[in-house]
C-alpha cells in the first residue's frame, strides 16, 4: 500500500526502481511498477530525450502482463509523444484490447501516431486499421482527416467499407408512429427516382420529388435535415445495389431516429427508437442474388439531428 501511494508521486531517481517492479511474479507490484513509470513519464515530455523515456515506459507497462486499466493508461501516454518509434508498438500483434475502453484507447494513440509521422502509406495504413474497427464517429472522422491529409480519397476509401454513398431522397411525409411506421403509403419496389413519387394518403393523393444525395462522409453518413427542419416527420432513401455475383452479405445501418429497411420490396429490418446514429449499430444478414436490388430505407425524425448511414459487407 506505502509503494502504490509513492507511485502517484514518483522521484525520477527511483525510476529504475519502478522498472524492476514490471518484472515482479506479484501482480500487485507490477501496477505498482506500472504507475510509477507511467507518472514519471508524463511529468516531463519537454525535450527529446523525455519522451524518449515516455516510449520506453510504454513499451515495458505494455509487456508486463499489467491489467487494463495500466494498460489504457500506458496507451493515453503514447498518444501524447507520438513518433516514427511508435508505430512497432501500435501495430504489434500482441495488440489485442480486452474492452472498448481500451480499443478506444488504442485508436487513439494510433492516430496521433499516423498524424504525426511522414510516411504518408504508413499515416493511411494506421487510420484505415482505426476505421475497420473504431465506432465512436469522433475517432472515425478524425482518421478520415488524416486520410487525407496523407494523400487518400475518403470518397473511395468510404466504397472500400462497402459505404453507400449515393442515394435519392424523398420527404417529408407522415410523422413517426410505431403502429404505422412500415405501413409507406407507396409501393416498395419499381421505383424511378427520375419522377416524383406518389403518396397515397387518406388526404389524397400527392407527390414529391427525389432528391440526390452523395455522402462525402467516411461513413457515407447523409444529413437528412436539408428535407424539412420540422420535428416528427419521416423521410425514404433509395438506392440501387449491383451485385456482379452471388454474395452472402451483411447490411450495417446507423440511424438518427428510427429507421425501417425494405430490400427487393420486402420488409427485412426495422427499429423503432429514438437515438443518435451510431456507426453499424443495426446489422441484418442478407443472401444477395447476382444482378440488381432495390434498397428503400425510411428514417423517422423525432427532433434535433436527424441522419443515417448504410454499408454492405461480406459475410
Amino acid at each position: 500500500a506505502v509503494l502504490a501511494v509513492l507511485a502517484d508521486a514518483p522521484r525520477d531517481r527511483d525510476r529504475s526502481h519502478y522498472l524492476d517492479l514490471l518484472t515482479s511474479e506479484d501482480s500487485e507490484l507490477r501496477e505498482v511498477g506500472a504507475k510509477g513509470v507511467l507518472a514519471l513519464a508524463t511529468a516531463d515530455t519537454a525535450d527529446a530525450d523525455a519522451r524518449d523515456r515516455a516510449r520506453e515506459a510504454v513499451g515495458a507497462v505494455l509487456g508486463a502482463g499489467v491489467g487494463v486499466d495500466a494498460r489504457i493508461a500506458a496507451w493515453s501516454v503514447l498518444a501524447k509523444v507520438p513518433d516514427e518509434s511508435a508505430v512497432t508498438l501500435v501495430r504489434s500483434p500482441a495488440v489485442q484490447p480486452v474492452d472498448a475502453r481500451e480499443r478506444a484507447a488504442i485508436d487513439a494513440a494510433k492516430l496521433a501516431v499516423a498524424a504525426s509521422i511522414e510516411s504518408r502509406s504508413e499515416a493511411q495504413a494506421l487510420a484505415k486499421e482505426v476505421l475497420d474497427g473504431a465506432k465512436n464517429r469522433g475517432q472515425r472522422q478524425r482518421a478520415a482527416k488524416i486520410l487525407v491529409a496523407a494523400g487518400g480519397d475518403i470518397a473511395s476509401i468510404a466504397r472500400e467499407l462497402g459505404c453507400l454513398t449515393s442515394w435519392h431522397i424523398a420527404g417529408p411525409f407522415r410523422g413517426p408512429d410505431e403502429k404505422t411506421f412500415t405501413q409507406l403509403p407507396f409501393a416498395t419496389t419499381g421505383i424511378d427516382p427520375t419522377a416524383p413519387l406518389r403518396l397515397e394518403t387518406t388526404d389524397g393523393a400527392r407527390e414529391l420529388p427525389w432528391v440526390a444525395k452523395v455522402s462525402d462522409d467516411i461513413d457515407g453518413v447523409i444529413d437528412l435535415r436539408f428535407v424539412s427542419k420540422e420535428s416528427n416527420v419521416s423521410a425514404v432513401a433509395y438506392t440501387v445495389l449491383q451485385c456482379p455475383r452471388a454474395m452472402n452479405a451483411e447490411l450495417r445501418f446507423g440511424s438518427d431516429d428510427q429507421i425501417a429497411v425494405w430490400l427487393d420490396g420486402k420488409l427485412v429490418h426495422e427499429n423503432f427508437v429514438a437515438r443518435g446514429l451510431n456507426v453499424d449499430e443495426d446489422r441484418v444478414a442478407i443472401d444477395l442474388d447476382a444482378g440488381r436490388h432495390e434498397l428503400l430505407i425510411e428514417i423517422g425524425q423525432n427532433g434535433g439531428g436527424w441522419e443515417f448511414h448504410a454499408r454492405v459487407v461480406p459475410r
